[in-house]
């Protein structure tokens, strides 16, 4: 509490400069209560706020309109009432925003006024543990409110403190029927629950980004952090349904003319599986619009025996055999395109472009010396070396993916995001694969 002056000091306080001079009276209170510490309960009725992002690093200033907001005096009978025009305005962080996809309200078109409430005191943090109030400021909007904000500034550490250790706040951010009609032959991403997160970067002047993470059905559901080195990426493994492939066995037989004629006789193995063994490996790479999305298959090694067999009158039968080792190879590279129609704008699709042939990866077994005195070869005969072989009749197609209602979260029933070009050279924008499908574009409001 400040010293209190007398009446005769104070009078000498005042001459000279600090005069009454322009004023007409002077007043000093001894009231103590002028001076004291006083306690307040502020009560305030907060309308939805409005949520404004000042920069890429998640900072964003919440804004109420205060619908009605007075003080009580703890221990005196004394209520003030501010007028209205106000608003409330603090800055914090957004660190995370999470939420789930209400099954109760997954029929009969989006959910708002008149929908399932939650408990009366049911509280969701935004930022659960981070929350970090900066400023907090009380803003007239009218001659009144302004007036009345000037000498209320006594609030504000309250406020700021208040919202510090206790604001949990719930957003309602959209809401949207599972019930949608796609495409034909179409698969639908139907979202169960979503969050946002701010990737920062290390500086203020560093890009960042607000996203949105989608747990989609029939997803894993799973914890998806990585923990050490990880390349992103997917690999896979399925059966590839395609003919057997047969190619008969090679058999010639002539004579030769000349001035020691011979009898010779050309033999060749058939060579016969199923592609559907051993299994095909389908990967997509992780790069941005990365056309390095493949399916490769590799047969089980195809021994092949091989023998040609020389007789004439008056010689010995010359025989000249071996075993060549066959791998056939096949593969289909693919890129993401975009497939969207006047009615479903948010199609995506997997193209396959294959090899038109099989790749033959050819060697010859060793043999041994002993092998050798009786004919054994490591040769590779003509026949096999040019061997060429049409590639298996498969129709490469996938389902076209329909990611309609994960962009209707956040826009119920409108078609306002255009993805950019998956298949463009971009670096900048397109699809890619982490660990996740992150997709870029663009949202159209008119």
């Amino acid at each position: 509490m400040a010293k209190q002056l007398n009446f005769l000091t104070l009078g000498n306080e005042m001459k000279g400069i600090k005069t009454t001079e322009g004023f007409d009276v002077l007043t000093s209170y001894s009231d103590p209560i002028t001076d004291e510490d006083v306690e307040l309960d502020v009560f305030m009725t907060l309308d939805h706020p409005l949520i404004q992002f000042e920069d890429g690093h998640g900072n964003i200033t919440l804004k109420f309109d205060i619908q009605k907001a007075r003080y009580d005096v703890i221990g005196h009978i004394r209520t003030t009432t501010l007028p209205s025009g106000m608003v409330l305005s603090f800055k914090t962080t957004l660190s995370n925003v999470t939420g789930t996809v209400d099954s109760s309200q997954s029929k009969g078109g989006f959910a708002g006024k008149g929908a399932k409430a939650a408990p009366a005191n049911e509280t969701v943090p935004i930022n659960p543990d981070e929350k970090d109030i900066s400023q907090v400021d009380l803003i007239g909007t009218t001659d009144e409110s302004r007036k009345a904000v000037k000498g209320k500034t006594f609030m504000l550490d309250a406020l700021k403190q208040y919202f510090q250790e206790n604001a949990e706040l719930k957003y309602f951010v959209a809401s949207v029927s599972n019930q949608y009609d796609p495409q034909l032959g179409s698969h639908s991403l139907q979202p169960r629950s979503f969050c946002f997160n701010t990737l920062k970067g290390k500086t203020k002047d560093d890009e960042s980004a607000l996203c949105m993470w989608i747990s989609v059905k029939e997803g894993t559901n799973k914890d998806q952090s990585s923990k050490g080195n990880f390349r992103g990426g997917l690999k896979f493994s399925g059966k590839l349904i395609a003919s057997d492939v047969d190619i008969e066995k090679y058999d010639l037989e002539y004579d030769s003319g000349g001035l020691y004629p011979s009898h010779k006789t050309h033999h060749v193995d058939g060579i016969k599986f199923s592609p559907s063994e051993p299994e095909t490996t389908i990967s997509f790479d992780s790069g941005l619009n990365s056309k390095s999305h493949k399916i490769n298959y590799t047969s089980d090694r195809q021994r092949v025996n091989w023998e040609w067999r020389e007789s004439g009158v008056h010689r010995p039968v010359m025989i000249s055999s071996g075993t060549t080792n066959r791998e056939f190879v096949w593969t289909a590279k693919g890129s993401w395109k975009d497939k969207k129609t006047a009615e479903h704008p948010n199609l995506l699709r997997f193209d396959w472009t294959s090899d038109k042939e099989w790749t033959i990866k050819k060697s010859a077994e060793d043999v041994g010396w002993w092998e050798k005195i009786f004919g054994g070869s490591t040769a590779i005969p003509e026949h096999l070396r040019n061997l060429k072989v049409p590639s298996p009749n498969v129709k490469l197609e996938m389902n076209t993916l329909d990611y309609f209602l994960t962009r209707n979260l956040l826009y119920p029933g409108k078609h306002i995001f255009n993805a950019d070009d998956p298949s463009s050279a971009s670096t900048d924008k397109g699809l890619a694969l982490p660990r996740d499908l992150i997709l870029t574009g663009e949202t159209k409001i008119n």
